[in-house]
């Protein structure tokens, strides 16, 4: 009986021990998640082909929070307002979870048509305001 207390406990402290070390999803508010958002605004939006440093620097996520988070497959869903530059942007929704190699990885959701477009034209204001 005792071997297999002790083969229990081991098993236990081995997985506890393993999961600790992996990666963690990150959450709605982190900076992982708002740089995400970024990097897919400068590669799907960029109409108005900003540079990724003038992306970076004038695309924030306010009000970023968590709708839920699904255990099984460690994503959380998020919601918050994307602002780029002083005027345009939109509310967003967007999971945050970790890709098949552990990697923190982001996915907007939910744009329609009429929300791409808000996002393009903001991006397009950007740069008149930028490079006048």
């Amino acid at each position: 009986m005792k071997p297999r207390i002790l083969k229990t406990v081991l098993i236990s402290t081995l997985v506890t021990g393993l999961t600790a070390c992996g990666s963690s999803v990150p959450k709605c508010s982190s900076s992982q998640a708002e740089q995400g958002i970024r990097n897919i605004l400068f590669s799907r939006f960029n109409v108005a082909q900003l540079t990724q440093e003038e992306v970076d620097s004038n695309v924030t996520i306010k009000s970023a929070r968590a709708e839920s988070f699904d255990e099984g497959i460690k994503t959380y869903r998020c919601e918050g307002d994307i602002k780029i530059g002083e005027r345009g942007g939109a509310r967003l929704t967007y999971e945050s979870r970790l890709d098949d190699h552990g990697e923190p990885s982001v996915v907007m959701t939910g744009l329609d048509g009429a929300q791409m477009v808000q996002l393009q034209q903001a991006m397009l204001n950007l740069r008149a305001k930028i490079r006048p």
